[in-house]
């Protein structure tokens, strides 16, 4: 089965890790609830990849920066940030992608 955005688990305390951590990096978006379901898809990319036997890794980390960058305020850099903020607060069995 192919994990979908409410198969990501984090209530309410892990959206505030994850929407204070990107304040703490001084990132700026307008819509909370938006914001906070890029940072799901993220992890959905992940758990998905996961599922049909492809590993995660620096690669699949690119790929999303990309789709982060694409359309959006964000840069390559708040790309990266977003996705650590992401795999902290809603994913964290990926951590290891950032050592």
């Amino acid at each position: 089965m192919v994990p979908t955005l409410t198969d990501i688990p984090g209530g309410p305390e892990a959206e505030n890790l994850f929407i204070a951590t990107l304040q703490r990096a001084g990132i700026r978006f307008s819509d909370r609830d938006k914001t906070i379901g890029m940072g799901r898809t993220v992890c959905a990319s992940l758990q998905t990849n996961a599922v049909l036997g492809v590993a995660a890794n620096t690669q699949s980390l690119d790929h999303i920066s990309d789709r982060l960058t694409k359309g959006t305020e964000f840069s390559a850099d708040q790309a990266g940030v977003i996705i650590g903020a992401s795999i902290g607060a809603f994913c964290p069995e990926f951590s290891y992608l950032g050592n």
